[in-house]
C-alpha cells in the first residue's frame, strides 16, 4: 500500500457531521499506519445551531500525543503555538496564521494518526474579527499542496510548513515526502469502505 493523505476540508460543521466523515475515513479498507488524517478547520467557526466552535469540536474528537512534543511547542492553556504561512488573500489577509494539533483517531477498531491543522488569524484578528483565521476552502488545500511541494523540491518552508513536517515525522515516523496520495473530501461526507482501494 501507498502512504496515503486523506484531507479533510472544514468550515462550520457540527460534531455529528465531523464524527461522520471521520469515522469512515479511519474505517477505510487499508492499513492504519499507511493513513494519515489530516484535518484543516478554516477559522475559528461556531456553526448555525451549534453550541461549540468546529475546531474545538474536533480537538475534543482527537487523542492527543501531547506527550511525544517538548513543552516549548504548547502555549499556557495547553495549546500548539500559531504559525504564520502566506494565504490566499489581499492585504492584511495574506498574512494568516495556524495551529497544528497532533495525535490519533479511534473507531470500530481502528486507529489512525491524525494531524488537525486550525487556522486562527493573525495579530489581534483573534479578538477583533467575526471570522477569525477564515480564508477559504482554496487557501486549506494549498497549505497541503505548497507543503507537499516544498517536501519533495526541499525548498525553503514557512514556519507553519516546518511545524507541519516536524509534526507529522514525530507522530508516524514517516518523512512527509513519503506520501503518495491525497484523498481531499469535505466535512460532512462519507466515504466507502473501499474508496482507497
Amino acid at each position: 500500500h501507498l502512504y496515503t493523505i486523506l484531507l479533510v476540508t472544514c468550515y462550520s460543521e457540527g460534531e455529528l457531521g465531523l464524527r461522520t466523515t471521520l469515522d469512515s475515513l479511519v474505517a477505510t479498507e487499508y492499513d492504519d499506519m499507511q493513513k494519515l488524517i489530516l484535518v484543516i478547520a478554516d477559522g475559528l467557526i461556531t456553526g448555525s445551531g451549534n453550541d461549540r466552535s468546529t475546531p474545538d469540536c474536533l480537538v475534543d474528537m482527537i487523542e492527543l500525543a501531547h506527550d511525544r512534543f517538548e513543552e516549548w511547542h504548547f502555549d499556557p492553556q495547553g495549546r500548539p503555538h500559531p504559525y504564520s504561512y502566506l494565504a490566499v488573500g489581499d492585504g492584511a489577509k495574506r498574512h494568516n496564521q495556524a495551529r497544528v494539533y497532533a495525535g490519533y483517531y479511534r473507531h470500530g477498531g481502528h486507529c489512525a494518526p491524525v494531524i488537525l491543522v486550525v487556522k486562527c488569524g493573525s495579530g489581534e484578528e483573534e479578538a477583533k474579527q467575526a471570522k477569525p483565521g477564515n480564508r477559504g476552502k482554496r487557501d486549506s488545500q494549498i497549505i497541503l499542496m505548497n507543503f507537499l511541494n516544498k517536501c519533495l523540491f526541499d525548498d525553503r518552508m514557512s514556519p507553519l510548513e516546518y511545524d507541519l513536517f516536524f509534526k507529522i515525522y514525530r507522530l508516524t515516523g514517516i518523512l512527509p515526502d513519503h506520501y503518495e496520495v491525497v484523498l481531499m473530501v469535505d466535512a460532512d461526507t462519507r466515504v466507502a469502505p473501499t474508496s482507497l482501494d
